[in-house]
Parts: structure tokens; C-alpha cells; sequence
């Protein structure tokens, strides 16, 4: 099965494939200081703790 993705985009794809390429945290930290500012990192990593709760059938406040 496919996944038919709302957000498929060549741009996406490549964003997806440089992603892929990182090979341990601290390439993380360069490459998303590059692409993201400060708030928009912070934003996505508290994304990622609710979804953490969520998954676990707890509420996020």
C-alpha cells in the first residue's frame, strides 16, 4: 500500500532524503540550526512530547 501524503512535494522529498542522510545527534543539531529558527525547533520538540503522551493515553497541558 502507498501512503498518499497531503503535504508530497519535490521540495518535501528532498527535505525527507537530506533527513535520512544524518548520521548521529550532532549532525542533527547542525543541520536543523541551518534550517530552523530557535521557536520552530522548540515548537517541533514539544509536538513530539504530546504526541509521546497522546500515544500513551495521556493529556498534555
Amino acid at each position: 500500500m502507498i501512503y498518499d501524503s497531503k503535504i508530497k512535494s519535490r521540495d518535501v522529498d528532498g527535505l525527507f532524503e537530506a533527513i535520512l542522510l544524518l548520521e548521529n545527534v550532532e549532525e542533527c543539531y547542525r543541520f536543523f540550526e541551518d534550517i530552523c529558527t530557535v521557536k520552530e525547533l522548540q515548537a517541533i520538540a514539544q509536538r513530539l512530547e504530546v504526541v509521546k503522551l497522546l500515544v500513551k493515553n495521556k493529556t498534555y497541558h
